[in-house]
């Protein structure tokens, strides 16, 4: 929603305006400490619908009668005033902007209403549900919040401590809640997106769902497939070679898409007088199936012979590290090392040994 502040301001006990013109595009406030810069963000929030009067206190709060922000958004403009302390907001709609047009006969008692953030969601905020998702809901137990006139503040507001202490982008992100509702709302305020968004994010998330679902029942009638083939090849290899066929007339893949088609057609040909177990071709389909249950037969032993070679160096390991019996370190001899081509003696080996037995013997303190 484009949004303008013209002004913003207090009319005091005495019915004068203390107003602050702005302009379009970005406004910077800055003066002296104490001057009512601070003052400015807490009066606009107060006059758009803020629980809190969180005004400082001082000359400003000790004179207020109306607070007001005159604005323009979405090609509308606005005028908002607030009585301190008090929860209805005056609302008013104008033509036109003009400096000398608001004053406290403004504020009369007949504009002032008390379910503002309401009034301005059906006013402003054409949007019912912001959910994107209908299981992230279910499991919540709750709807997203509704977008409203309060999460709008934090695109058009910014406070000099947040800047300084660059953990804040928009103003209120300081508050771990609303900062959320402000970074959900961010699409929408920003005109990215409206309602039917949200709607088509819903019917997306079903689709998907869908697709999930189908997805996996594939991999099941896949898992189921091959199960099959695997089950059927062998037999109907077996059933080919019985009857002399040297090529499959009903193929496998016919058999596991269409069973019942190829059943028909297996019934043409399938009777007692076609097998013939003493065929040449049942006789190499024997061979084959021996061969390759020969060769499974060696595969079979070789792994099972690697496994009890591990299973072996494991138990030798663990008796090992089990063992109770430690070598007496005075049994052992180190003698020096002698070259084998020169026969040249090296006492070096004997000196280490020796320390590295004072190092294991010395207590530790």
């Amino acid at each position: 929603m484009k949004s303008i502040i013209y002004e913003m301001g207090v009319i005091d006990n005495n019915d004068k305006k203390h107003p602050v013109y702005l302009k379009a595009g970005l406004n910077i406030v800055t003066g002296a400490s104490s001057t009512g810069k601070s003052a400015l963000i807490e009066i606009f929030d107060y006059c758009l619908g803020s629980s809190e009067d969180t005004i400082p206190e001082g000359i400003i709060t000790d004179n207020a009668k109306v607070y007001y922000v005159c604005m323009n958004i979405s090609n509308r403009i606005y005028v908002f005033g607030r009585k301190p302390q008090n929860n209805r907001i005056y609302t008013r709609t104008i033509q036109e902007h003009q400096k000398n047009i608001i004053d406290i006969d403004f504020f009369d008692d007949k504009f002032a209403i008390s379910k503002f953030k309401e009034y301005m969601r059906n006013e402003l905020l054409n949007i019912d549900n912001v959910d994107e998702s209908t299981l992230d809901t279910f499991y919540k137990g709750q709807k997203e919040s509704r977008p409203t006139i309060r999460s709008y503040m934090s695109f058009l507001l910014q406070h000099q401590n947040l800047i300084a202490n660059k953990h804040a982008l928009f103003y209120r992100f300081d508050e771990k809640e609303k900062r959320e509702q402000v970074i959900k709302h961010t699409k929408f305020f920003l005109g990215f997106v409206k309602q039917d968004y949200f709607l088509q994010m819903k019917k997306k998330e079903a689709i998907e769902s869908e697709i999930k679902k189908l997805t996996k029942e594939k991999e099941i009638l896949t898992s189921y497939k091959i199960q099959q083939e695997l089950q059927l090849e062998p037999e109907l290899k077996n059933m080919y070679a019985l009857m002399r066929f040297s090529d499959h007339p009903v193929k496998l893949e016919s058999i596991i898409s269409n069973p019942i088609e190829s059943k028909e057609r297996l019934k043409n040909f399938l009777h007692p007088d076609n097998f013939d177990s003493s065929s040449d071709m049942f006789h190499r389909r024997y061979v084959d199936i021996s061969k390759s249950h020969a060769e499974k037969i060696v595969e079979l032993n070789r792994v099972r012979n690697k496994i009890v070679s591990i299973e072996n160096s494991l138990d030798q390991e663990d008796k090992l590290l089990n063992s109770e019996k430690l070598v007496n370190q005075d049994a052992i001899e180190v003698s020096d090392a002698v070259c084998p081509l020169c026969e040249t003696k090296h006492s070096k080996l004997p000196e280490s040994a020796e320390q590295l037995l004072k190092s294991l013997t010395i207590p530790l303190e």
